[in-house]
Parts: structure tokens; C-alpha cells; sequence
């Protein structure tokens, strides 16, 4: 009964096999698309945010360069100044002899030279009382 039968009748058409397996989510595509770009957007801010903290050292470094800059910009401008108010004292005609007198030992022809010195002995004197003279001066 169950022997081999004749090929004679044709069999009946199979549905193709797509047809039989579910269709796929029509917003799969779209969904990997934005899984790959999240991807991609975390591992670039990722490499951002390292390159960030490694330059944090670098930048307080070059702050305290900078910081010692100031101070020795400012230290100059004083020095400057100085040197520019010595200048213009140094070629002034009006205080040439006075420089040239600070700047030697030598004192001008017309000045007198005090030396102050340290008395040596501090003697008490009693006043003495005044004499009243009885003779009066005419004039």
C-alpha cells in the first residue's frame, strides 16, 4: 500500500520560503543606523573627554609660567621706570653739578663742608645769675 507510487501526478506548488518566515521590522534599519551612531558619538566623546584630562596638567603648568611672566613683566616696568626717571635726572643740565658732586667726593668751591661729631662730655652748669648793671646807656 505505502509502496512507491508513480510520479505521474504533479505535486502540489510549495510556497516560497521567504513567504513562510516572518517579515522583518521595517525599522530595524533605522534602529542600527542610530545604534551605530550612538556608538560612534560615545567613543569620540569618550577620546575627547581622555584628551581633556590628560591636557588638565599641561594647562596648570602653563598658567604657572604665565603667573611667573606677570610677576617678572611688572618687576621690569618698575625697574623701567626707575631707570627712565635716572635718565632723564642724569641729563638734566639743571642737576649736572649736583651729580657730579654725589657721584664724587669733591664738594664745590662755594659750599663749606660741615662734619657733625658726638660732643665729648656733657658738663652741668649751674646758670649763673644775671648781673644787673645800674649804669644805663644813653643813646
Amino acid at each position: 500500500m505505502y509502496a512507491l507510487r508513480p510520479n505521474s501526478s504533479p505535486e502540489p506548488l510549495r510556497r516560497s520560503r521567504t513567504a513562510s518566515q516572518p517579515r522583518p521590522n521595517p525599522h530595524r534599519s533605522v534602529t542600527v543606523e542610530a545604534t551605530i551612531k550612538l556608538t560612534v558619538n560615545l567613543a569620540l566623546s569618550s577620546a575627547a573627554i581622555v584628551a581633556l584630562v590628560q591636557l588638565l596638567p599641561y594647562r596648570t603648568s602653563q598658567e604657572a609660567k604665565l603667573q611667573e611672566l606677570h610677576a617678572a613683566v611688572q618687576s621690569s616696568a618698575v625697574r623701567l621706570q626707575k631707570s627712565k626717571r635716572q635718565f632723564t635726572r642724569y641729563f638734566d643740565p639743571y642737576q649736572a653739578r649736583a651729580i657730579m658732586q654725589e657721584q664724587s667726593n669733591r664738594v664745590d668751591a662755594q659750599q663749606r663742608q660741615i662734619i657733625w661729631q658726638e660732643p665729648k662730655s656733657v658738663a652741668v652748669v649751674k646758670p649763673a645769675k644775671p648781673v644787673v648793671s645800674a649804669r644805663v646807656r644813653g643813646y
